[in-house]
């Protein structure tokens, strides 16, 4: 259950499964990666009925030899939970493209844009909207530019 609310619901893609490379987006070694088969659900989508709409995958995920993940199929999924509350939700662990920052829904909007794989820092200025506007979205970017060794240890101070 603990999972579930961290991580939100899954389901069970089936197929050869997919990697996700690491956090810098290097092609690298696939070796060592875990293989899913399991893929997080847009639980806020009530129109997600099908396993290729309902199943979200990241855009950087490849097949375990490296290929593209094939499309998955329009196979009719159990209900995941859609959220039919009235009351704004804010998310993150979602690693979204940075490409789209946009509402998940009118109620949930998500503030995980990858900042750890080079994408801004975001978050949303909720000022007590019944529904959410993307315009509230503020955006950060950050310069990724310098790496851990970069930055001030205590000693430095």
């Amino acid at each position: 259950m603990i999972e579930q609310v961290l991580k939100g619901p899954e389901v069970e893609i089936g197929g050869v499964g997919y990697v996700i490379p690491d956090a810098s987006g290097s092609p690298g070694s696939l070796d060592g990666l875990k293989v899913r088969h399991r893929a997080r659900c847009r639980w806020w989508d009530p129109g997600a009925t099908t396993l290729d709409r309902v199943a979200l995958i990241p855009s950087s995920a490849v097949t375990p030899t490296g290929g593209p993940v094939p499309a998955l199929s329009a196979t009719p999924v159990e209900a995941v939970g859609a959220y039919y509350d009235t009351v704004p939700l804010v998310v993150g662990h979602y690693w979204a493209s940075p490409d789209e920052i946009e509402l998940y829904s009118p109620y949930v909007a998500c503030v995980d844009y990858s900042v750890a794989k080079g994408g801004p820092m975001v978050a949303y200025r909720w000022s007590g909207e019944d529904l959410l506007d993307a315009s509230n979205y503020v955006v950060h970017h950050v310069d990724h530019a310098h790496s851990d060794e970069d930055l001030p240890t205590v000693e430095d101070e």
